[in-house]
């Protein structure tokens, strides 16, 4: 794998963070009088055309024990390059973490460096969609 695809797949990370991004600014940029339609609207489309897949697993735990350990992925585009945003669930299904990854075809997956403003957005954009109870 060459350091070129690399490059090639960094920047459509950083091109799909840039997108959550921008849905963020969007979402809460709404004038309050227009927020209900709008942000509606704009949630429907983030969960519709935002990820190609939603996951969520777990490691083998015993019975009675700590639902936390609970991971989710959103898989934001696939092939030469993929991207993921993933990160872990609380104990109410709910993001706490986040993190953009990027691979190329025949390489493991690599985290993009990110800003803390840009983390609690990733975080505030995953929250969007349903991960369970």
């Amino acid at each position: 794998m060459s350091a070129k695809d690399m490059e090639r797949a960094e920047a459509q990370a950083r091109a799909q963070l840039n997108s959550i991004l921008e849905d963020m600014k969007e979402l809460y940029g709404f004038e309050e009088q227009d927020e209900d339609d709008e942000a509606d609207a704009k949630r429907e489309e983030i969960l519709e055309g935002g990820a190609l897949s939603a996951e969520i697993r777990s490691d083998w735990m015993p019975v009675g024990g700590d639902p936390m350990g609970w991971t989710y992925r959103l898989l934001l585009c696939w092939g030469g390059p993929s991207v993921q945003l993933t990160g872990e669930l609380d104990e109410h299904f709910q993001p706490i973490s986040a993190v953009v990854q990027y691979q190329d075809w025949f390489t493991g997956w690599a985290d993009l460096p990110m800003e803390e403003e840009e983390q609690e957005a990733a975080v505030e954009w995953a929250s969007l969609f349903y991960w369970g109870e």
